[in-house]
């Protein structure tokens, strides 16, 4: 075997692992900015709807009997303050909205946050995958199901 091809059979392993390291590297960068990036990225009165739906979350939370549950401005800040949401969760505080007294519409937005901060936390690494797939599983409701439940 002569040495350039020696060399091609090398290279590309070299090149993978330094991609890799790259890549690493990058996600950590990139993990490690996430939520400030999003919010960013909103209008101020988003990041109010926002953060109003977290403190209700955190409410929700306290009110399920979890103990210390994660403030909202950690929620909206912290991937690892994710840690341990799951589908029946987020189905739960639904729920609880609904009982509650809150319109449909208002439950609705304050899933889409949840399950937003959800994909952030699970693209950071801080939220499993499945659990975020059945996370975003976790439906609303229409106008026609919101009208049988008020009556």
């Amino acid at each position: 075997m002569d040495t350039t091809t020696t060399a091609s059979l090398i290279l590309p392993h070299r090149a993978s692992s330094t991609l890799a390291l790259a890549g690493r590297v990058a996600n950590q960068h990139a993990t490690a900015h996430l939520f400030a990036d999003y919010r960013s990225r909103k209008a101020p009165n988003t990041l109010r709807r926002q953060d109003a739906t977290l403190a209700l979350f955190t409410r929700y939370l306290a009110a399920a009997g979890i103990p210390n549950a994660p403030a909202p401005t950690r929620l909206a800040a912290d991937p690892a303050a994710w840690r341990g949401t799951s589908w029946g969760l987020v189905a739960g505080f639904a729920a609880w909205l609904l009982g509650q007294g809150y319109a449909i519409g208002s439950i609705n937005g304050s899933l889409s946050t949840v399950k937003t901060y959800a994909r952030l936390a699970m693209q950071a690494g801080a939220l499993d995958r499945g659990e975020y797939v059945a996370i975003r599983a976790v439906q609303g409701y229409s106008r026609t199901e919101g009208k049988r439940v008020d009556a």
